[in-house]
């Protein structure tokens, strides 16, 4: 007998995020000075409670029913019954088919968690305060190669200038091209590759 399976995947159980609760009913003034907020979804209430996570930046968090901790979202397996509350994933036994903490890791059309686009909007500022010198530094070199290519374009239009003050005029001789006929350049496009081929057989 095979052994029943203990945990689910995440994909598979019905989800309740934060972003989801507040962009239906976002807080009042009243539950953003008291640090709690309460909705209900589907006959069930789910308590939200605010609290500083990161520097500054005051966050949502969902209170889980079972172990009373503080959680991004939470999860309801999709055996249980009907009047089961949510709960997070540890308490729910979910697991994810794919880390989605991890960039590498993300698919074409897969969801950022909160903390994941947090972690993301970060790296990519870090990066780019990282390349700003250089980047600025690469704008200088271009602008000072742009502006010597222009100095030297006008040196060479007054050199020209000059000469022709001084003999009165300046005489540019061009050969002219020798065209073939249409029927002589489809012949030589025809017999390209068999001289072609008659170089790497030899015959």
């Amino acid at each position: 007998m095979l052994r029943p399976r203990r945990y689910v995947s995440i994909e598979d159980c019905n989800r309740i995020d934060v972003p989801s609760l507040l962009a239906v009913q976002p807080p009042t003034d009243e539950e953003k000075a008291r640090n709690f907020a309460g909705r209900f979804v589907e006959g069930q209430r789910f308590v939200l409670t605010r609290k500083r996570r990161w520097k500054g930046v005051p966050m949502w968090h969902l209170w889980c029913p079972r172990c009373c901790s503080h959680r991004e979202y939470l999860l309801k397996r999709p055996d249980d019954l009907p009047n089961a509350p949510f709960r997070c994933r540890q308490c729910v036994g979910a697991t994810w088919l794919r880390r989605r903490y991890h960039a590498k890791s993300l698919g074409a059309n897969a969801p950022h968690t909160h903390r994941s686009a947090i972690r993301l909007t970060r790296q990519r500022k870090r990066q780019e305060k990282m390349l700003a010198p250089v980047a600025e530094q690469m704008c200088q070199e271009r602008a000072e190669a742009e502006a010597s290519e222009r100095r030297r374009n006008n040196e060479l239009a007054l050199a020209v200038v000059r000469v022709v003050a001084q003999h009165g005029a300046v005489e540019v001789e061009m050969r002219q091209r020798e065209t073939l006929p249409i029927v002589q350049l489809g012949a030589m496009v025809r017999a390209a590759p068999r001289d072609r081929l008659a170089r790497v057989t030899g015959g």
